[in-house]
């Protein structure tokens, strides 16, 4: 469970991975609340891309891809929200939830939030003074899986999709950049 330390920093955006105080998942409290705890941009390290919302999409089940960072890209923020057992990634633009297809085929796309477990994400954070605010995003319930991007053909919508978790592969690290 989450201390009320740890759900300040969450809160305030302040110290964050040094709170953490390691790699274990920081997952939401059990008591979920529709309460956005910070604003985002999720940040890719192999490219440095932004998560993003193909084309400021307002549908369920539109692609989850990489962009360009835009800290004014709507369809590029997203709110961190508590959980039943881990946290919600909301879309900004939409209000829709960042979901993954547990047979990873289709890619990570948004849906309405409706507290399933497969739009809940662990955060596990890397241990760098280097580059703070890393980590990786696993769903909560497939913990050996992590939220990447990358290997899209050329010519092809960079999707986001979920697969294993690899150590240092940039493609599965992700920073904050707070809003």
């Amino acid at each position: 469970m989450m201390s009320g330390t740890l759900r300040a920093a969450l809160a305030t955006g302040v110290g964050l991975a040094a709170l953490i105080g390691g790699a274990a998942p920081v997952h939401a409290d059990q008591h979920a609340s529709s309460e956005i705890l910070m604003t985002v941009q999720l940040q890719v390290k192999y490219k440095s891309k932004c998560l993003s919302v193909a084309n400021g999409s307002l549908a369920n089940g539109a692609h989850v891809v990489e962009a360009d960072c835009d800290s004014s890209a709507e369809n590029q923020i997203f709110g961190l929200r508590d959980a039943a057992s881990g946290w919600e990634i909301v879309a900004k633009h939409s209000g829709r939830c960042v979901t993954y297809s547990p047979t990873g085929t289709a890619g990570v796309v948004q849906r309405w939030c409706n507290g399933s477990s497969d739009q809940q994400w662990s955060m596990s954070f890397i241990e760098d003074e280097a580059e703070p605010n890393r980590l990786t995003l696993r769903p909560d319930d497939a913990p050996d899986e992590c939220l990447s991007m990358g290997g899209t053909p050329a010519g092809e919508e960079p999707v986001a999709y979920v697969m294993d978790c690899f150590d240092d592969l940039p493609s599965q690290e992700w920073k904050l950049l707070f809003i």
